[in-house]
């Protein structure tokens, strides 16, 4: 399977993180900070760290966006 991915984060730690689950896959992974306003039609999946909140007008309207979590993050949701 081949897919186009971008992957919004203002954390360099999780940016290498998604890089390693994603290498050896067939995969054109972008990393992008949200500032970077990227242009979402040319990617077919868009991962987001939960805490960004995305500006652009169009992200909602071209392809499914996925909220990705920490484990850390996830256990504090559960706890509360």
């Amino acid at each position: 399977m081949s897919a186009s991915i971008i992957y919004i984060t203002d954390n360099p730690a999780r940016a290498e993180a998604f890089k390693a689950i994603c290498a050896g896959e067939n995969y054109e992974l972008v990393i992008s900070m949200a500032e970077d306003h990227p242009n979402f039609s040319n990617y077919e999946l868009i991962f987001c760290d939960a805490a960004i909140t995305l500006k652009s007008e169009d992200a909602s309207n071209i392809r499914p966006i996925v909220a990705v979590y920490d484990a850390a993050s996830a256990s504090e949701l559960q706890a509360a």
